[in-house]
């Protein structure tokens, strides 16, 4: 599970990261650490929410979200409205349901 979250985090940080200010990739580069030192499903799905409600501070236009949604599916991950309703505790058994 923690591969999947791990995947899923990665996919919104590159998403964000191309969509906000980042010349130097500073944001991508600091957050894929994160990711990657994540060492638990509950860090995990704590920062996704962070991911989330940086997604949800950009102004982002339905083609946008598209895009997103199918980068998500692409990795074989729910897409973003699925994540976003999904309650913490709820968000392995959607994963789990999406593999």
């Amino acid at each position: 599970m923690t591969a999947t979250l791990k995947r899923l985090c990665s996919c919104i940080v590159e998403f964000i990261s191309s969509h906000a200010t980042d010349p130097h990739l500073y944001f991508e580069l600091k957050m894929s650490r994160e990711v990657a030192a994540a060492d638990s499903v509950d860090a995990l799905v704590v920062l996704m929410r962070h991911l989330l409600d940086w997604v949800d501070a950009l102004d982002i236009s339905a083609s946008q979200m598209t895009r997103l949604d199918t980068k998500l599916s692409g990795a074989g991950l729910p897409p973003y409205s699925v994540l976003r309703s999904a309650e913490d505790h709820e968000v392995c058994d959607v994963l789990a349901d999406a593999l």
